[in-house]
């Protein structure tokens, strides 16, 4: 029989040990939420990351998807703060790049240094 991983909030409760800094622990914390993430959101979002301001139908040609089902994707990426919509309105593509929720964190540990 294999060996059995500890349970998840066993394993996340050892983030909090005195040892560890605020730094290691986001990176754990944030490196299981992505994991979390379904994998085709998480496509779409390291397709967003890997380039800027980025066309609905470049992700949807990158993730060989069509463009209505990568603009409702990219749209529950947007509604978890993961990526921002920019509209360059009527009869014009949106743009999609990432959230700064990762350029935040690193501020605010920063700070805490």
């Amino acid at each position: 029989m294999a060996p059995r991983a500890p349970p998840a909030s066993v394993s996340l409760w050892s983030v909090y040990s005195p040892d560890w800094n605020r730094k290691k622990a986001l990176t754990i914390v944030t490196e299981v939420a992505l994991d979390s993430v379904p994998p085709l959101r998480r496509r779409a979002y390291d397709c967003v990351c890997k380039y800027t301001n980025v066309e609905t139908a470049d992700v949807a040609i990158a993730l060989d998807l069509p463009t209505n089902t990568a603009r409702r994707i990219l749209e529950d990426l947007a509604a978890h703060g993961l990526v921002v919509r920019t509209s360059q309105g009527a009869g014009k593509p949106d743009l999609w790049d990432r959230s700064t929720w990762e350029a935040d964190e690193a501020a605010a540990d920063a700070k805490e240094d």
